[in-house]
């Protein structure tokens, strides 16, 4: 029987699953880029405390994992010490989630006062400085080869490069510690369970710490200031977090920020309409960077043995995986089937 698909592991249930994982994360990005601008004021300010929003996602996305960890722990016949909250030994392991939840925090503190600066269009596209920064850090972390108006301006670019850099150190050593050892095979639920206690510390800690955002947030209650899209924004990078999380561990960092970069046309496309962005120059010479970085980073990695061996390695484990996860949270299923088209799939999309 003649097949109706001419390549057919176009067809397969992983790359499915990885075009929906692609496709939800750039949906959600662009969503998030532009609630960001419409949930500011008409000064470009903000009327509600920017770690309320991420207070409110760290905690949306811990209570998900958690009931999802209750459940994989059940299904399985585990035990709660799974959590990492046993012994004073295994609570000390827990402690290497502070840093990725760390920089996460800042990234996440750091777009409100860049989208106060910089309009969504060119904050997205000077953002692809991350390609960059990931690139070195890939390479290093994972052994992967590959006037008022102008200095406002200034603090804008500043404060994105910034955050450019803290964004992929977090995505990085986030990817580090999902895959490294006997963590390839735990539940990315339990795994974030522990992230997401960091991220919502951190955060109740800078409402805490500051008296200004104290005294608010206990005269005029968490909410105060905010709209209706500042609490879809909540909802936003709640998903968008958990979907960055699925990308690491079944993909990878340079997954992650290539596929990004479909959020830059469709952001800019919404700037056009929505905000009267009116690209200069300086906007489309931009374009060759990430052109060249996409180029720079494909063309390396057929000639890394190092790259082969680990992908090797992730399909032998990651078929164990499938094994043992089949019928429970289906997220493993989902994204680490083994097939023989898997490095194929995540080229074709």
């Amino acid at each position: 029987m003649v097949s109706c698909c001419p390549r057919p592991r176009l067809c397969s249930r992983s790359s499915a699953y990885t075009l929906a994982l692609g496709l939800g994360f750039v949906t959600l990005g662009t969503s998030r880029i532009v609630l960001l601008k419409f949930s500011a004021n008409a000064e470009n300010k903000y009327d509600f405390l920017p770690a309320s929003v991420n207070l409110l996602a760290e905690a949306l996305k811990l209570l998900f994992c958690l009931v999802m960890s209750v459940r994989v722990i059940v299904r399985e016949g585990r035990s709660c010490r799974d959590l990492g909250c046993a012994s004073s030994s295994s609570f000390l392991i827990s402690l290497k989630w502070a840093v990725p939840a760390f920089l996460y925090f800042l990234d996440n503190l750091i777009i409100f006062y860049v989208m106060t600066y910089l309009q969504p269009a060119m904050a997205v596209l000077f953002s692809n400085f991350v390609i960059l920064t990931t690139a070195v850090l890939f390479r290093l972390v994972l052994k992967d080869r590959m006037v008022e108006k102008l200095q406002t301006l200034g603090v804008g670019h500043v404060l994105l490069l910034l955050q450019c850099f803290i964004s992929a150190m977090a995505n990085i050593y986030n990817e580090k510690i999902l895959k490294e050892g006997d963590q390839l095979t735990e539940s990315i639920f339990i795994q974030n369970s522990k992230l997401y206690v960091f991220g919502v510390v951190f955060n109740a800690l800078t409402l805490g710490l500051s008296s200004e955002a104290r005294g608010l947030t206990i005269h005029c209650g968490l909410l105060h200031g905010h709209n209706v899209y500042s609490l879809a924004l909540v909802l936003v990078t709640a998903a968008l977090g958990l979907s960055v999380a699925f990308i690491l561990k079944f993909r990878d960092n340079m997954f992650h920020v290539l596929t990004g970069q479909i959020t830059t046309v469709l952001v800019t496309g919404f700037s056009l309409f929505l905000f009267d962005f009116r690209p200069s120059l300086d906007f489309f010479l931009q374009a060759p960077m990430v052109l060249l970085s996409i180029f720079i980073y494909n063309a390396s990695r057929p000639r890394d043995p190092e790259y082969s061996l680990q992908r090797e390695k992730l399909r032998v484990i990651n078929g164990e995986v499938f094994e043992r996860s089949r019928g429970d949270g289906e997220e493993l299923e989902l994204l680490t089937k083994t097939n023989t088209d898997s490095e194929s799939d995540e080229e074709s999309l």
